[in-house]
Order: C-alpha cells, then structure tokens, then sequence
C-alpha cells in the first residue's frame, strides 16, 4: 500500500509543478513578420502613409520601410528593428529635399495592428502617431 501511496504523491507534485512552469512562462507573441500598410499623422495636419515590411531570420529582425510626405514616396535606410514579444521599435533614416532626418517608431501589435508613436530628429524635430495592419497577401 505505501508503494502505491508515494506513486501518486509524487505524480501529484509533478502536476502541481508543471503548472507552475506553465503558469510563469511568457504569454506567445504575435507571429509578426510581414508587410504592413497604413498611415502617420504628425504636427499641424501633416499625414501620410506607411508602409513596412517586417522579417525575421533566426533571432535577428530586418525591415524594409516607405513612408510618403506631401504626396511623395520617400525611401528609407533602417537602421535597427527590435522586437520584443508584441512590441517593436524601428529606427529608420531619410531625406526629404537634401534635409536628413532620423525618425523612431515605438509600437505594440494588438487589436490586429501594429500602432503606437514615432519621433523625429531633424532640424525642427516632431512626434506624431502611426498605425498599420497587415497587408494581405
């Protein structure tokens, strides 16, 4: 009878203590790789568009990444993209009119978008706000 007793004291604390593993692991994050299309809205009704592209490769990620001013396309060099869990900062630069710029966009994906805020250093630096959602393919 004891032998039978210990067996099923110990498989009870093995239960209890992998739901206790479980329980503190970290919750999944958003599988966010993928290209991304929307739009920024800054200072004094300035907007446009957005679009990005995120890619993961091992724990590395890459982006690629178009916004427009004034009706324009202007292209981008990022220079960093990292990504933690379902937040992710991108920091590009870019020239608009021989006047260069640097601009950091701080996000979280919920909701089905990725949105959150962007600042920008320039000689007349500005904040504004940014959102996209996942283009389909």
């Amino acid at each position: 009878m004891k032998p039978r007793l210990l067996a099923t004291a110990c498989v009870a604390v093995l239960v209890l203590l992998s739901s206790l593993v479980f329980a503190t692991e970290k919750p999944m994050a958003p599988a966010l790789a993928g290209s991304y299309v929307g739009t920024w809205n800054g200072p004094s009704n300035t907007h446009g568009d957005l679009r990005f592209t995120l890619k993961q490769e091992a724990d590395r990620w890459t982006a690629d990444a178009v916004f427009s001013y004034e009706n324009s396309d202007v292209p981008t060099t990022v220079k960093s993209v990292t990504v933690d869990g379902a937040k992710v900062v991108m920091v590009y630069d870019w020239k608009i009119e021989d006047t260069p710029g640097q601009s950091t966009l701080t996000g979280e994906f919920a909701d089905g978008k990725l949105s959150g805020t962007y600042r920008t250093q320039t000689e007349t630096p500005s904040s504004g706000t940014w959102s996209v959602t996942r283009k389909e393919k």
